[in-house]
């Protein structure tokens, strides 16, 4: 029986190897669609299964290139793995957005996502889940995981900056921002801006998050930080900034 998920992927670096081999950093946080709680599962990918991957997913998936767009390099220097990271990542999130939230197993393999762990965490969530309390829930009355001493409920203007960040609206989220948009609000599933524009690759609003005071040390339900999901090249500009002011 097929289930129906919500997938985010990001490549998040590369590691050389003892081996010598040079392996991609993949990261996926997935649930099931419509569930509040997400898993993120990590793995280590090498270019050839990348390759092994687009040869088997083509023919399932017509919309996604019919060659691959990563090419092959007689050497491979530190800017050719920087470089392949963001087009592995590309590669990866056009992949997952052609499957939709029904997405081949050998997609679903790829990416080391278990469904029935997916299924085991939704169960929990439900029966976990603690009473409302106006807009805010117990546990938040109480203080988060996150390292937070309380978490304010969303208003209209977080709400309308987190779908900014996702339509890519770098202009709408600067206005939000400028206005009563909190840069480190958390959402249901604990992400705050930060994390979510990271996730999306939208370097321009983590910019502008970062200048409207934007918090780099906040951790997600999953105990990450902003950094740990950012693509190589945006991660340098975050960590640039942290220690220079500068993006």
């Amino acid at each position: 029986m097929s289930v129906s998920l919500d997938l985010s992927v990001a490549c998040t670096g590369f590691t050389d190897t003892a081996q010598g081999h040079t392996v991609y950093n993949v990261s996926c946080r997935a649930s099931l669609e419509g569930a509040t709680m997400k898993k993120t599962f990590t793995v280590d990918k090498r270019f050839s299964e990348f390759e092994e991957l687009h040869k088997a997913l083509q023919p399932l998936l017509p919309s996604i290139p019919s060659a691959f767009p990563v090419a092959k390099t007689m050497m491979t220097t530190e800017a050719t793995k920087r470089e392949r990271v963001d087009k592995f990542q590309d590669y990866l999130r056009g992949a997952v957005s052609a499957a939709g939230p029904s997405p081949p197993g050998l997609l679903l393999k790829f990416l080391a996502v278990d469904v029935k762990t997916l299924q085991q965490a939704a169960v929990s969530s439900d029966a976990s889940a603690p009473s409302p309390i106006g807009n805010v829930t117990a546990d938040e009355d109480r203080g988060t995981p996150f390292g937070v001493a309380s978490a304010p409920a969303s208003s209209d203007a977080n709400e309308a900056l987190r779908d900014g960040i996702k339509r890519d609206n770098t202009a709408e989220c600067v206005r939000l921002l400028d206005g009563k948009a909190d840069p480190n609000f958390r959402d249901r599933r604990g992400d705050c801006p930060l994390h979510l524009a990271c996730m999306f690759n939208r370097t321009q609003v983590v910019k502008a998050l970062l200048e409207h005071g934007a918090d780099m040390t906040l951790k997600n339900a999953a105990g990450e930080l902003p950094t740990k999901i950012a693509p190589v090249t945006l991660r340098m500009k975050m960590e640039k900034f942290s220690t220079q002011g500068k993006f």
